[in-house]
């Protein structure tokens, strides 16, 4: 039996040794191309396929090509007749590639075709001795594990004291929900923001503010006598509206008072 002739994709590569790069669109016949890119590599160049990694970007994609992937093996193992194009390249499926695609299949399940994160996974724990992992560890995406923690904090750090509760039912209440707060904190955190003030300046204003003269800046003689007394009714003003955001402060953290007195002028 010399076998059945299978035409190759229009524009396909010569494979050979060289490294591939392939550049496309969306819906313009990359899943196409890699399926026969498969059985290529499969037929002529005597790879098994559990030896043939392939990743993809997203757990649709990857579903998408190891059905895509199998059902091509699958239909040329069972070619029944000469598909013969005129001007094509054609792969002959005699007994010898029949045999090739049947291992192929049989192989199937032992073989990668995943996300990036999931080969990244795999390659952990067939090395975990070699890199120092956990056998059992849990791939999970990256936004449901920060909801998580969020949620865990609110739950735990920002109710274990009243002043923490406070600084919580504020931020809610600024954020306008949960779910908002969460959104900007996951934003800022995604694009590696840098917190303003550091916890080093937070830690030098917090001491600054418990350490604030407020009742010798309100000595008015104290005052008259270092300004003169032209410049002692200003100078009262505004050490009057001070002086409760600073008390305020000292007692109990608000962002509010952080707020009015980070904006006052």
């Amino acid at each position: 039996m010399s076998g059945h002739a299978y035409p190759k994709p229009s524009t396909f590569p010569n494979l050979g040794t060289k490294h591939w790069v392939l550049e496309a669109s969306a819906g313009t016949g990359k899943t196409f191309t890699l399926e026969h890119l498969v059985v290529e590599l499969v037929l002529t160049g005597d790879h098994p396929l559990q030896e043939i990694v392939i990743v993809t970007y997203t757990e649709a994609a990857s579903l998408e090509l190891r059905r895509r992937i199998r059902e091509k093996l699958e239909e040329l193992r069972d070619l029944p007749e000469d598909k013969t194009q005129v001007g094509r390249t054609h792969w002959v499926i005699d007994a010898s590639a029949r045999e090739k695609l049947a291992a192929a299949l049989q192989a199937f399940d032992r073989t990668v075709i995943s996300t990036i994160h999931a080969f990244c996974q795999k390659i952990l724990q067939d090395a975990a001795f070699e890199t120092g992992q956990l056998f059992r560890q849990q791939r999970v995406d990256e936004a449901d594990l920060f909801a998580d923690t969020f949620k865990d904090h609110l739950r735990t750090t920002f109710c274990a004291t009243k002043e923490a509760e406070t600084f919580l039912v504020e931020a809610l209440d600024w954020a306008g929900s949960p779910e908002n707060l969460l959104k900007l904190l996951r934003n800022a955190w995604s694009a590696r923001a840098t917190l303003l003030p550091t916890e080093t300046s937070l830690v030098q204003a917090r001491q600054a503010i418990t350490d604030f003269p407020v009742a010798d800046l309100l000595d008015a003689a104290g005052l008259e006598q270092g300004f003169g007394k032209k410049s002692l009714s200003t100078i009262l003003d505004r050490f009057n509206l001070f002086a409760p955001l600073i008390e305020g402060l000292k007692k109990c953290e608000r962002l509010s008072d952080w707020g009015a007195l980070l904006d006052s002028d």
